[in-house]
């Protein structure tokens, strides 16, 4: 037998008209029976969540004398008024033959846990869930449509089964949310939806913003311009180091799309299955923390996506994940490497900046051939201003390249070298010419290193 506050509350459902008359009155009547302490707005810097409930966006609304009669009437047939505190609204177990329409609808402690909804489930951009909501092991039989929804405090999904398409579009999870062993049998979208820390005032933290462990999409999955967090500071707190979005042992059995979706920190996707069509674009990905155990997540978790693209034959996105991991290994090397490791980044994008790395071996000889130019011109050599230009970038083009030889004896610069060391009027040759001597090899070796890896590069 089912818990008699479901009778309740689907007896309320069923005393209003259209969808706004049933929104104003379920509304109406928390307004008026919710206990006084949670009309009492928290004081800030609050840790555990208070149990303050805010009111709709346009307020409590308020009943007829007709109204408050009839739902008197609806709490003696179903045993009294509900009592407010866990499973405030218990609809754990309860099948749903027809279509459930939760648009405008405030929910409190809502548990849906083992429920059946039969027909299509649709929630609205005011519908709100308060103070812990639960779908543990819900099947839903037809396609949920959840179209801007507000999730003001940690819901769970846990081994739940959406059997029609499932669109959560524009859904706020404050609290984070749990997809846990959840089985998308259709497509499922996220598109535009948020998973933030906004339950928890104070440092205590949700395990996961986004937790999608061992769940199996069967359909195309989507999500567009997601957001898996964005305060790096919620960040640095979490309980579990940086898994705000964990697709840990997830499988994508369909084309899986992220594009221009938002990682705090470095998401989780260790034995993970991804399809081969997974779109990665225009992502903004966060590299998370300096503390040293979430470095070394870190340092894992991008290379476990690097490996992925590598296994995907997708060369960008592997370079990407790479570069991710040589940033978040920086943070922790000894002063050397992690000066090498800078450099690296800096001439080359570590081995994807094709313009950085031809930057970089233009002004080492271009830039060395102008000093020598003018050293000239300060000796006082009479000759024109072309003949002092060709010389110097003669002479530093074969010291950046010198294993080429073309300025030992007898090669094709050899004359112009001797211009410049017989006019050196600041003095400036050797030194200069000892640096283009070690430098040039290493930056040419940069720029062939980018191109291939822009132009060539395999999975």
């Amino acid at each position: 037998m089912h818990d008699s506050t479901a009778q309740f509350w689907l007896g309320l459902l069923s005393l209003g008209g259209d969808a706004e008359h049933r929104a104003r009155l379920w509304n109406a009547y928390l307004g008026q029976h919710l206990p006084a302490r949670t009309q009492r707005e928290p004081q800030p810097g609050s840790g555990w969540p208070t149990a303050f409930i805010p009111p709709p966006a346009d307020g409590w609304p308020t009943m007829t004398p007709e109204e408050e009669a009839s739902i008197e009437e609806l709490a003696r047939d179903s045993g009294g008024h509900p009592v407010f505190g866990y499973s405030f609204m218990n609809f754990q177990g309860y099948s749903f033959s027809d279509s459930v329409d939760l648009s405008g609808l405030t929910l409190i402690y809502a548990n849906f846990d083992n429920a059946a909804f039969e027909a299509e489930v649709s929630l609205s951009s005011d519908t709100r869930f308060l103070h812990d909501c639960s779908f543990r092991g819900v099947r839903f039989m037809d396609r949920v449509s959840a179209w801007g929804p507000h999730f003001l405090c940690p819901v769970d999904f846990v081994n739940s089964i959406f059997e029609g398409p499932a669109w959560f579009h524009s859904v706020t999870f404050e609290g984070g949310a749990s997809f846990n062993h959840v089985v998308f049998k259709e497509q499922v979208s996220l598109n535009d939806s948020r998973f933030e820390q906004l339950y928890y005032s104070s440092a205590m933290m949700p395990l996961y913003l986004a937790d999608f462990r061992y769940a199996k999409f069967e359909g195309r999955a989507r999500f567009h311009r997601t957001v898996f967090g964005s305060d790096p500071e919620v960040h640095s707190r979490q309980l579990t180091p940086g898994r705000n979005a964990d697709f840990t042992g997830a499988t994508f059995e369909r084309p899986t799309e992220f594009q221009k979706a938002t990682f705090v920190g470095p998401p989780a996707f260790f034995a993970t299955d991804l399809h081969e069509d997974t779109n990665f674009s225009s992502v903004e990905w966060g590299e998370g923390t300096t503390d040293r155990g979430r470095l070394r997540y870190a340092i894992r978790a991008w290379e476990r996506l690097e490996l992925l693209m590598s296994d995907l034959e997708k060369p960008l996105d592997r370079h990407r994940f790479f570069r991710l991991k040589m940033r978040a290994r920086r943070k922790e090397e000894s002063a050397l490497i992690r000066t090498l490791n800078w450099l690296f980044e800096t001439i080359a994008d570590y081995g994807w900046g094709v313009r950085r790395a031809v930057y970089a071996w233009a002004v080492l000889w271009l830039g060395g051939g102008v000093l020598f130019s003018g050293s000239v011109a300060a000796s006082g050599d009479n000759g024109n201003w072309r003949d002092w230009l060709i010389a110097g970038l003669a002479t530093s083009f074969s010291n950046a390249h010198a294993f080429l030889g073309l300025a030992d004896e007898g090669g094709y610069l050899a004359e112009f070298r001797t211009v410049v060391e017989n006019n050196d009027g600041w003095g400036v040759v050797n030194s200069i010419g000892v640096l283009q001597v070690v430098l040039g090899p290493i930056f040419l070796f940069f720029v062939l290193l980018t191109m291939r890896n822009r132009f060539r590069l395999g999975g």
